[in-house]
């Protein structure tokens, strides 16, 4: 990530308002996050000398969380599992097989993820068990900012189009957006995002 978007997402950081914090804990799914309703600290249950934000991240995904419930039974529920968890400020959702941590938290939300991308190739090697000059896919990874609208829960790549889409209840803000220099879209994106997160706040159900 360079240092203008580092820098961008530090000052963007520092503007976003939230009516009610999430409240501390692992959010199995969506649903219990829009609840409000975590699995607290208390009812979890950790090797010692180990956090739970540092259990979950490092934990192989087919590991269990291990908890109590309200009438005193230990229950589990597999790593890969979780939708995400809040504590000390940090919260982190789950992409595919691993934790990410948002870079800040509002109705509209970021963090990087690490993806897989698909391309076709040309494999000029005459020793290509496909035949020389050949197509075929390839697969890599990068590293990409998405999109988080904690209110749906929907996760999107972050780009003109797709912020266009999360601020469109917000007319006036949606219209500043689209009358902006075309060529100034991309790196008003964040900018953008702070404004919308300043007038429209997570809501939970409860």
């Amino acid at each position: 990530m360079n240092r203008f978007i580092i820098g961008t997402i530090a000052i963007l950081s520092s503007f976003v308002l939230i009516a009610q914090e999430p409240n501390e804990g692992v959010f199995v799914d969506f649903e219990m996050f829009k609840a409000n309703n975590p699995i607290t600290k208390h009812q979890i249950s950790i090797p010692e000398n180990t956090s739970i934000q540092d259990f979950l991240v490092t934990a192989n995904e087919k590991a269990n969380l291990y908890y109590f419930d309200q009438f005193g039974l230990q229950n589990s529920i597999k790593v890969e599992n979780i939708w995400g968890f809040y504590f000390n400020g940090i919260f982190y959702v789950r992409q595919g097989a691993s934790f990410y941590r948002l870079h800040f938290l509002g109705a509209i939300s970021l963090f990087t993820s690490r993806v897989m991308v698909e391309s076709i190739v040309q494999d000029n090697s005459p020793y290509s068990p496909y035949g020389q000059n050949s197509l075929r896919t390839q697969y890599s990874y990068e590293d990409r900012n998405l999109l988080l609208d904690m209110n749906t829960g929907i996760a999107i790549e972050s780009s003109v189009k797709n912020l266009e889409e999360m601020i469109s209840k917000d007319t006036l803000l949606l219209n500043e957006f689209r009358n902006s220099k075309q060529n100034e879209k991309s790196n008003l994106i964040f900018y953008f995002i702070r404004r919308y997160n300043a007038n429209h706040n997570i809501e939970f159900n409860n």
